[in-house]
């Protein structure tokens, strides 16, 4: 998923805001405030706008102020939680420190989506899919891994009938490792092990 710079024409002027699609775009400019009026949309098509590399960790500042900052070269803050910062409701302390710890494991979270740690189970063959797309497997050690947009292509490759009590074709699952991983990321982040 990219996330691109986007220019809206609003009753302010032309604000810039980074979403994945226009849509989503002018639904945040209207969350901020902004009136949208006519004119153009445009997006920056070629400047995808990253976000800054991880290992990122957790960091208490204060009763009831978190940080996430980046563990690089140079030291980067990354984001500040606060208790009740938002202003749109009560957001506890403990619920603060959720908050932070879950954003510290964004960097983790966003490689499993593109490591090639999915697995495409078919229904049809009734065996996974092998590696490179080829063959068939009934050990999950020997089936294929895939990117979650891979396996999602392989998935949607058969178009067949849909519907209540009607298995797909091909299933998409996590492999055991990138389930592991999913573990340890949360037992790190809530401090819940077992």
């Amino acid at each position: 998923m990219t996330i691109h710079e986007w220019s809206i024409p609003t009753t302010s002027g032309v604000i810039k805001v980074a979403a994945t699609t226009a849509n989503e775009a002018l639904e945040l400019a209207s969350r901020g405030g902004y009136e949208i009026t006519a004119g153009e949309i445009t997006c920056q098509e070629a400047k995808a706008i990253g976000y800054t590399p991880g290992p990122w960790s957790f960091d208490t500042q204060g009763r009831g102020d978190f940080g996430v900052n980046s563990n690089g070269k140079p030291w980067k803050a990354v984001a500040e939680v606060k208790e009740n910062s938002l202003g749109a409701g009560t957001v506890s302390e403990e619920e603060a420190h959720a908050n932070a710890r879950l954003i510290e494991k964004a960097p983790e979270l966003l490689e499993s989506l593109t490591v090639r740690e999915w697995l495409v189970w078919s229904n049809y063959h009734k065996a996974w899919w092998g590696p490179n797309r080829c063959d068939y497997v009934w050990e999950v050690e020997n089936a294929g891994r895939y990117s979650l947009a891979e396996a999602q292509e392989i998935a949607s490759f058969r178009q067949v009938e849909r519907g209540p009590g009607i298995n797909p074709p091909e299933m998409i699952q996590p492999s055991p490792e990138l389930l592991g991983k999913w573990a340890q990321a949360i037992q790190r982040a809530t401090g819940k092990f077992g």
